[in-house]
């Protein structure tokens, strides 16, 4: 009956528009048992100590829709047809990515959009590419959630900051054991890059088009296409790619052919590879 009472309450409460509730009571033990925190001790008109008890409710309507919205999150986050392939091919998708982009940035011809954005504004901030990206892809997630948490899973995760911190890990292999002059020579870049710029694509293609939910900065331009369905996502890839490009050059960024290439051809590729995907995955 208590906790009856205890729930109409709340009900009440919410109805109201109320985010905390508050009662005095001497029956400690069973209001924290309930949810409740004690937040002060009074004395009551008849003499009596009683504990000021108060439970935080969210009941705003904004409350109510944050918390939906979060629970959406967090269903799409396990509740996927075929989850350990997908997942598997997330997280080694994003681990050759890192790869790729270490070899890509000693190249030095340039790197996908995101990244030679983050090369950029890293370097004027006085971070590595893995701390500067960790941060970036926290404030962009909160982002993401806000507007409607659209493709966000493991994968958003692994590529927050596996990605950056796989280009930091190899970036120190190769610091320790390749000559320090061996990318001066023309034919180690060709050799290098070629295979290097084919396998990154395909890999974050791979990573973007498996449904595991896919990195902030890539997440922001799925909901952008959610909302203008009448252009193809691949223009808008372009368009937003291009964005992220002009903000790098504001930090001091070059650029390069590759980081051009990427920008007109990763829209088409990752459309093209969705679809083999999606079959090799059983959609």
């Amino acid at each position: 009956m208590r906790h009856k009472l205890i729930e109409g309450a709340i009900s009440y409460a919410k109805k109201m528009g109320f985010s905390k509730v508050y009662t005095p009571s001497d029956m400690e033990g069973f209001y924290e048992k309930c949810g409740y925190k004690a937040i002060d001790r009074l004395e009551n008109y008849g003499g009596d100590i009683e504990t000021i008890f108060m439970k935080e409710i969210y009941l705003t309507k904004n409350g109510e829709k944050i918390m939906n919205e979060l629970k959406q999150v967090a269903k799409g986050f396990y509740n996927k047809d075929h989850f350990l392939k997908r997942f598997i091919m997330v997280l080694v998708a994003v681990i050759i990515m890192g790869f790729c982009l270490s070899l890509l940035l000693l190249v030095n011809w340039g790197t996908d959009s995101c990244t030679m954005m983050s090369k950029a504004i890293s370097a004027k901030v006085g971070l590595s590419i893995g701390n500067w990206q960790a941060i970036f892809n926290t404030i962009l997630l909160i982002l993401v959630i806000l507007f409607g948490g659209r493709n966000i899973g493991f994968g958003t995760i692994i590529n927050m900051f596996l990605v950056g911190y796989s280009i930091d890990f190899f970036t120190t292999i190769w610091n320790k054991v390749l000559p320090l002059d061996m990318f001066d020579l023309l034919w180690v870049k060709i050799v290098v890059f070629i295979p290097a710029l084919i396998v990154f694509v395909i890999a974050a293609a791979v990573y973007m088009t498996v449904d595991m939910g896919t990195a902030p900065f890539d997440a922001i331009i799925f909901t952008i296409s959610e909302h203008i369905k009448k252009v193809p996502f691949m223009f808008l890839r372009i368009i937003y790619d291009a964005l992220a490009v002009t903000i790098g050059m504001i930090f001091g960024g070059k650029l390069q052919i590759v980081t051009v290439l990427m920008v007109i051809m990763l829209g088409p590729i990752i459309s093209f590879i969705g679809v083999r995907i999606n079959k090799f995955i059983g959609e």
